[in-house]
């Protein structure tokens, strides 16, 4: 049975091959969708029913039983050791999509000179094994930005 991933965040979808990250847009991780947010206070949501598998303030990944789904909240925040974000959930916790993990703000990100772009990433996908990726245009939270078939 396919699984939909769903848009973490309002924004603009881009082809992940445009992420300013080459570990992303060289698909090192797997594929999926770069996510450009609006600049407010948002959350962001699981994008797919699993268990939190890893849990880091500005990256979180869901495992379930075929696969894995990761979510980078912003380019190179690693060196902001958590500073902007609210996380909602533990490792090892098991969500429903469309459950809160982390609450950040996009412009504060970009005023400390972090790319507050939202990667969703199949983790061990390419991009010929994914189906319906939104590789441009708006997209709302919820919003289906690819298929695990």
């Amino acid at each position: 049975m396919p699984i939909s991933a769903m848009a973490p965040v309002s924004g603009e979808a881009s082809n992940l091959e445009h992420a300013p990250d080459p570990i992303f847009s060289m698909g090192t991780l797997g594929w999926g969708v770069a996510l450009d947010p609006p600049r407010e206070r948002i959350s962001v949501i699981a994008p797919v029913d699993g268990t939190i598998e890893r849990l880091e303030p500005h990256v979180f990944s869901i495992a379930f039983p075929r696969g894995c789904v990761m979510v980078q909240v912003g380019i190179e925040a690693d060196g902001l050791r958590g500073e902007g974000y609210e996380l909602h959930v533990e490792q090892g916790d098991r969500v429903d999509a469309g459950d809160p993990v982390v609450t950040y703000d996009p412009a504060e990100l970009e005023a400390k000179g972090v790319n507050p772009m939202v990667i969703v990433v199949a983790l061990d996908c390419d991009e010929f094994t994914l189906e319906s990726v939104k590789r441009s245009g708006r997209v709302t939270v919820g919003d289906t930005v690819f298929v695990i078939p």
